[in-house]
């Protein structure tokens, strides 16, 4: 799928796909540059397996903690378009909604509604997860959006915003505070998740990405490096220069919805001015 935006966002091109509700692209091109924000491999597996980049979604349990599927079951679901529900002042965008209940998975008996949102204005691209509880049981889930973004090269794109925030490091468990000033990659694997969300700036090179969130309250920050990129095989051997994910998400602090609760997640992308 692809959405034409309307004359309030006319220099984006968004791609798009039922299978897993996800974002595979969206590209700028306007005022004299042309940038694609989001990484999408050439190597994904087919039309029935999510494709490695764009932006997944992340339901009801995020990676590998808890006894479903990593990263739960909807990234693998095929999700339904729907007619976006235009907000003021909002271009063109996309929205997908899709039921889970117990039929994806009996270790997880419960029923939700998840939309996901997509608007557009001249700058920016504002992503909208929405989790409405419409069973009779109280649940908690944990997850997010894991998008992948495009830099020139990992190892000279950098992030600002994180400095003295507490973290937690999958290869590095003595460190419990980001120190960097800002944070870059050095082609080892890297997986920091935050315990804050503030606004941060994303380096990629070729542009710059002002990032915030709310409803979402952590960041987990991941790129495979270069040995670990070897044992995924829908990525190419050079795959990991290419992006860097940062990633909004609710994972330390599960989110915990009672009978018709809805959690509004909001991830608001910027392209900033060279």
């Amino acid at each position: 799928m692809q959405t034409e935006p309307s004359s309030a966002s006319h220099a984006w091109r968004l791609r798009h796909q039922p299978f897993g509700g996800q974002l595979i692209s969206a590209a700028y091109a306007g005022e004299g540059r042309v940038c694609e924000l989001l990484f999408a491999s050439g190597r994904s597996l087919g039309p029935q397996a999510p494709v490695r980049g764009g932006v997944p979604v992340l339901f009801p349990q995020f990676n590998e903690l808890g006894p479903l599927p990593k990263h739960g079951m909807v990234r693998t679901a095929l999700w339904r378009e729907e007619a976006l529900r235009a907000e003021p002042a909002a271009g063109a965008g996309f929205s997908y909604a899709l039921d889970v209940d117990q039929t994806f998975d009996q270790r997880w008996p419960h029923a939700a509604r998840l939309t996901l949102n997509g608007y557009l204005d001249r700058h920016a691209l504002e992503l909208m997860l929405l989790v409405e509880n419409v069973g009779h049981s109280v649940f908690d889930w944990t997850g997010g959006l894991h998008p992948y973004f495009s830099v020139a090269d990992c190892l000279t794109a950098t992030l600002s915003g994180l400095d003295g925030c507490g973290l937690s490091d999958r290869y590095d468990t003595g460190a419990l505070r980001e120190q960097s000033t800002p944070l870059s990659w050095t082609g080892e694997a890297f997986e920091r998740l935050y315990a804050e969300a503030p606004p941060l700036t994303l380096n990629a090179g070729d542009h710059r990405l002002r990032l915030s969130c709310s409803g979402f309250d952590q960041w987990m920050i991941w790129n495979p490096g270069r040995e670990l990129t070897r044992s995924i095989g829908d990525l190419g051997p050079e795959d990991w220069r290419r992006f860097v994910c940062v990633e909004p998400v609710m994972v330390a602090r599960p989110c915990r919805l009672a009978p018709q609760e809805v959690f509004r997640g909001r991830f608001r992308i910027e392209l900033l001015a060279n």
